[in-house]
């Protein structure tokens, strides 16, 4: 895992004010920031995140440039307590994503990702206006 110091978080577009709870929001970007921190295995780490307006919601995109994720791992990920890495291997509750999930159904938004093992992974989700 590269240190923390060693990797730049860019946000590439300005990101819009959205009128849902700022708490459930926060959890969103922490999960899924901390999540392209634990798998950035570059000495140079990047996080990019963007928001885009679509019609009547915005898409909003976290990309690193870390270790990536194989397409049959996809839905495996949300699932709770599932992890990629043996439990030996890595620290966490492994709910992350799940509460990531969680949160944008709450809002009727959806999430997915783009993924290619040993280039990185991109995450979406949208958000209705």
């Amino acid at each position: 895992m590269v240190p923390s110091d060693q990797i730049a978080v860019i946000i590439e577009s300005p990101l819009p004010t959205l009128k849902i709870e700022p708490t459930r929001v926060r959890q969103v970007f922490q999960n899924l920031i901390d999540n392209a921190v634990k798998a950035i295995d570059k000495p140079e780490g990047e996080i990019r995140i963007n928001a885009n307006r679509e019609e009547n919601r915005w898409v909003f995109s976290v990309c690193d440039n870390g270790i990536g994720i194989a397409a049959e791992n996809f839905e495996r990920i949300f699932q709770i307590f599932q992890t990629l890495k043996p439990r030996d291997e890595i620290e966490t509750a492994r709910i992350g994503l799940t509460i990531v999930k969680r949160i944008i159904a709450l809002y009727k938004g959806d999430i997915w990702l783009e993924s290619l093992p040993g280039h990185g992974t991109t995450f979406y989700f949208s958000l209705s206006v």
